[in-house]
């Protein structure tokens, strides 16, 4: 099997220029096998799952593994006391299809309480390593997500663990 990650250049386009960040990963797609190859697209997209610029991937067969998760109550980061999902997962529609090979299992967002401000007024959101210029010591102002996914080819307690920790961007395709 192989494994090719594209390192994205879409994260130097301005965040409020969507249409381009939209070109540029149609651009990306359309180089690829999308009926076969089990393609994991991931980032901070900064945009929530219902957003034209990612409701398009449903176009290109793409299941939003995480979006179902995204309601009043949880997401990945809390911003103006509204939780939001802007670190999502894609996956091709090969991880669903296959039964022989790799597959989907599970997402989530990961937010344990080891991860979630212990008090006050952010109590159980992401615990910040900074707030302003204070440092308060948390993790991230995001909590990670993450899928796993089976191959049968390994040992079955074996996985293939996609973890976003920190905002990014890429496209993983194996």
């Amino acid at each position: 099997e192989k494994i090719n990650v594209f390192e994205s250049k879409i994260n130097k386009i301005p965040d409020a220029d969507f249409p381009k960040k939209t070109v540029e990963l149609k651009k990306r797609l359309k180089d690829l096998d999308l009926k076969s190859d089990h393609i994991v697209i991931m980032g901070d997209f900064n945009d929530n799952p219902d957003a034209p610029s990612l409701t398009f991937l449903k176009d290109y067969s793409f299941t939003n593994t995480l979006s179902s998760q995204w309601n009043e109550n949880q997401g990945s980061l809390k911003y103006m006391r509204k939780w939001l999902l802007f670190d999502q997962i894609f996956l091709s529609s090969a991880f669903f299809e296959s039964q022989d090979s790799i597959s989907y299992e599970s997402g989530q967002i990961y937010n344990p309480a080891k991860l979630q401000d212990p008090s006050g007024r952010n109590k159980a959101q992401p615990f910040r390593t900074f707030i302003g210029k204070n440092y308060i010591g948390g993790q991230s102002d995001h909590f990670p997500v993450l899928n796993q996914i089976l191959s049968p080819k390994l040992p079955s307690k074996d996985w293939y663990h996609f973890v976003l920790l920190e905002p990014s961007f890429g496209i993983v395709c194996f």
